[in-house]
């Protein structure tokens, strides 16, 4: 890989990276979320009680039943799934 491939590559990952964080804010978070920096976002993300499981080479996120926002998590990762277009070609 020469160093073409490898700033194309790094730009094609920003751009995902950017749409999913836009596409987050914009259509799934209220509140003081919608301006939350990344950083923060990640940290409440990574700190929500779940685990992860496989299972016929599907994996699936696994929240507490009794976890406070479990439903609105649930929603927002189902319609990104939707919602967020293909990276554009390099």
């Amino acid at each position: 890989m020469d160093d073409l491939d490898g700033n194309a590559l790094l730009w094609s990952l920003a751009v995902v990276a950017y749409q999913t964080l836009h596409t987050l804010r914009e259509r799934f978070l209220s509140g003081s979320w919608r301006t939350a920096q990344p950083k923060r976002l990640r940290l409440w993300l990574f700190q929500l009680p779940a685990k992860l499981t496989t299972h016929a080479r599907k994996v699936y996120l696994q929240f507490l039943p009794g976890e406070p926002v479990r439903l609105r998590i649930l929603v927002a990762m189902r319609g990104m799934n939707h919602a967020i277009p293909p990276p554009v070609p390099a």
